[in-house]
């Protein structure tokens, strides 16, 4: 059985060492590239912890993807909470199983989220999520024979339409952060989908140029982003 607490979460048949190989596996050629610029970054904040580069431990590195779902993570908590669908909102094994199954390894973490969330709303088409005969289905990756979904299919359940209502959200708040036409309106925007003190963090790092992420992702949702190139309005970073 599964606990509706995600602290008490109890896999039918476990395998977290596989599960974060495989998370790890997923991410490896990213993180082969990342990890050293995030080391040297490490070393300089830390230097009387760290003799070298070589001395930083993988551990401290967080790739684009760990980062995502660390946010992934963040907004759900901030959307549901207090809503009537609370207690069905996704749980953190099904976040982090659709992220890392979704990613096409991705440099950073804007265009991460944003190919993320279009990969898995296009579930019909990507496989992500299966659902047949009005039976949904999200496979343990490193035991198919688990389902991650399985409470999805309890009569009654509005699990799936909590989750679905959430990538709504999701949508719409990256959309409209990155619309954003000042840096006011950012740090509304970031308030708003990570909650106060996460949003004001990551607003705090704003620095006025225009993201890799903008040229790399090509979501298919909302309104044309702008450049400077086009008109006069201002283009935003948002560093995680």
């Amino acid at each position: 059985d599964r606990q509706d607490d995600e602290s008490s979460y109890l896999w039918l048949e476990s395998n977290p060492n596989g599960f974060a190989d495989w998370f790890a596996d997923r991410q490896r050629e990213t993180f082969t590239r990342v990890a050293p610029i995030r080391k040297l970054e490490i070393l300089r904040q830390h230097p009387s912890l760290f003799a070298s580069v070589a001395d930083v431990p993988d551990q401290l590195v967080r790739a684009p993807l760990q980062r995502a779902v660390q946010l992934l993570k963040r907004h759900r908590d901030v959307r549901f909470c207090g809503h009537p669908d609370e207690a069905d909102k996704p749980i953190s094994i099904i976040l982090t199983t659709l992220a890392a199954t979704a990613y096409a390894q991705e440099p950073d973490v804007y265009s991460t989220m944003i190919n993320l969330l279009d990969r898995i709303q296009r579930y019909q088409e990507t496989g992500v999520i299966q659902c047949r005969e009005g039976r949904w289905t999200i496979p343990n990756p490193t035991n198919p024979s688990e389902n991650f979904a399985d409470r999805w299919n309890d009569e009654g359940s509005r699990k799936p339409e909590a989750f679905f209502g959430w990538l709504d959200w999701l949508r719409e708040d990256l959309d409209e952060l990155l619309n954003a036409a000042s840096p006011a309106e950012v740090d509304g925007s970031l308030r708003k989908a990570f909650g106060q003190a996460a949003g004001g963090r990551v607003a705090g790092r704003y620095r006025g140029e225009s993201p890799r992420a903008y040229s790399l992702a090509r979501p298919t949702y909302g309104r044309l982003f702008k450049s400077r190139k086009s008109d006069s309005t201002l283009v935003t970073q948002v560093t995680f």
